[in-house]
């Protein structure tokens, strides 16, 4: 039954036998590891956490009206009757109601950065707007931004086509917005505050909607209206704790988002970590030692001499004597400077790019190539040589001088925005490439601002280069504080190096919906980004 979806599951779980016991079999599979985590944040007991989640299983199996909705999705019933559950327990080790343990709540750990909030009048209402949804986009929602789940095991448990999930998520991020908006806008806390819905939904996204001077008195005189405005913008900053907090409360939320404590006894799931955007300290991540294998290395020792001397001996041929008749000469090509963020302008004879959307920080400008020439470095091919009136595939190095797609050289993937999300924090991944897809376009500016083709004002973002995985994060701040976390730069391979540790490069984690990393440069084909018009 893994192959059905967690609705189909669902469905099954009240079937006769053993059809029945069957899918909470599977649901079990799917969903313990990460419920089991979250009990573990707001009990202080293992086997009182055990036993909450034990619970959540059993009341979803028996459907009770009082603690089971049948219109959200079954990880969610869960994580909720756990939520409910433990908030009947008070501070402190006095409490015995659960199992006899002795367990007591516990508050969430201390986010490192604070989390936007609206506060409990929007967190209401987006909890309301987000319970509006049907189940398979609460699903996408959950899954996708706030557990930050590979695009292929969301379209699993929802059954969708994993290259559309990412559509799906931005979609149904638009939906909870407008759900919310009209649930506000419905209760009419004053009677004028419905003559503003536009000027609302429009200052969300606009700084100089929400400085006109009309929706500036009627927020000073309604305060609902003020704080609907400010979950709202919380959204789209930062989606994954804003909904986690609205869904399941504000301290059960954070402890969801920040971690969870492993249970030494099950194949407990650890959490993720909020994304955090300021600088993390200097520390950077190294691989594992196994990966450094001193053969390894003697290879690309070898490996570079034996290009060198290549190439040597191709200039001094190419000296004395023109090449053979039926053999294409290379193409001219123009080196500029390598590795830097800040370049110049475009070689003479190029065209400015198509897309020069302006953005918070200023107009973005053409620039140069920051590759050298394709042909130094390169090896003969041992293949038969091309016959004249041919022309061999030539793979370009990400240059990024206009909007181009880059594709890792190692896994044929892209580099993407997950769930095409634009929001401060949100992570970047490697996807299938898709056709057009402006998510996974990029292009570097003069200032090294690496900005993506969907929404030219957000940046990839280094996150202070602690080996957490690389976000995006809104262009204007690189005015700001650690401004520098936004800074990259290109080598003449195609690597992606952040600007704050020129030894790292942006490197792939894994399978497609994997996140990416920084990672000392090894020289392997993961590191390289090789360019598309896409």
């Amino acid at each position: 039954m893994d192959h059905l979806t967690d609705e189909q599951l669902y469905g099954l779980v009240g079937a006769e036998e053993p059809t029945g016991t069957s899918a909470t079999a599977a649901l079990r599979r799917r969903h313990w590891s990460r419920v089991n985590a979250f009990a573990h944040t707001v009990v202080d007991d293992p086997a009182a956490a055990r036993y909450l989640t034990d619970l959540a299983f059993d009341q979803l199996v028996r459907g009770q009206p009082s603690t089971v909705s049948p219109v959200r999705p079954p990880r969610l019933l869960l994580l909720l009757t756990v939520s409910r559950t433990a908030a009947r327990l008070p501070h402190g080790p006095r409490d015995h109601g659960v199992r006899g343990r002795g367990a007591a709540r516990v508050g969430p750990p201390r986010a490192a950065e604070p989390v936007p909030t609206g506060g409990p009048v929007s967190d209401q209402l987006l909890a309301r707007g987000f319970a509006a949804l049907p189940p398979r986009t609460q699903a996408l929602l959950w899954h996708s931004v706030v557990e930050r789940e590979p695009d292929d095991s969301v379209a699993s448990l929802t059954g969708d086509r994993p290259e559309a999930v990412a559509g799906l998520v931005s979609r149904a991020l638009e939906s909870c917005h407008d759900a919310t908006l009209h649930l506000h806008l419905e209760s009419r806390p004053t009677p004028g505050c419905s003559g503003f819905g536009r000027m609302l939904d429009a200052a969300t996204t606009r700084e100089d909607v929400r400085r006109h001077p009309q929706l500036t008195q009627h927020l000073g005189e309604c305060p609902d209206c003020a704080a609907v405005l400010r979950g709202l913008v919380a959204l789209r900053e930062a989606p994954r704790p804003v909904l986690a907090g609205a869904v399941l409360g504000g301290a059960p939320g954070a402890a969801y988002t920040t971690g969870a404590v492993p249970d030494p006894d099950d194949d407990t799931l650890t959490l993720p970590r909020i994304v955090q955007s300021s600088p993390r300290g200097p520390a950077v991540r190294a691989r594992d030692s196994a990966l450094r294998q001193p053969a390894a290395a003697y290879a690309v020792g070898i490996l570079t001499v034996l290009l060198t001397a290549a190439a040597l001996m191709a200039v001094a041929w190419s000296a004395e004597d023109p090449p053979a008749a039926g053999v294409r000469a290379a193409p001219e090509t123009h080196p500029g400077p390598v590795g830097s963020p800040s370049r110049k302008g475009p070689p003479a004879g190029t065209s400015p790019p198509a897309h020069t959307s302006a953005s918070p920080v200023g107009p973005p400008s053409p620039t140069g190539s920051p590759s050298a020439s394709a042909t130094a470095g390169t090896s003969p091919s041992s293949s038969a040589e091309p016959t004249p009136g041919t022309t061999p595939a030539e793979v370009v190095p990400f240059r990024a001088s206009s909007f181009v797609s880059a594709v890792n050289s190692g896994t044929g993937m892209c580099l993407d925005v997950r769930g095409g999300t634009f929001a401060n924090g949100v992570d970047v991944i490697t996807t299938k490439c898709r056709d057009g897809a402006t998510t996974q376009q990029w292009r570097l500016d003069d200032d090294g601002l690496l900005r993506n083709g969907a929404q030219s004002d957000y940046c990839l973002d280094s996150r202070g280069h602690n080996g957490q995985s690389v976000g995006i994060w809104s262009c204007s701040a690189h005015k700001g504080e650690h401004g520098e976390n936004l800074e990259f730069s290109l080598d003449t391979t195609g690597r992606i190096k952040p600007g704050t540790a020129p030894g790292l490069a942006v490197t792939p984690e894994g399978a497609a919906g994997a996140g990416v990393k920084l990672l000392p440069t090894d020289g392997s084909a993961d590191q390289r980004w090789t360019e598309s018009a896409g």
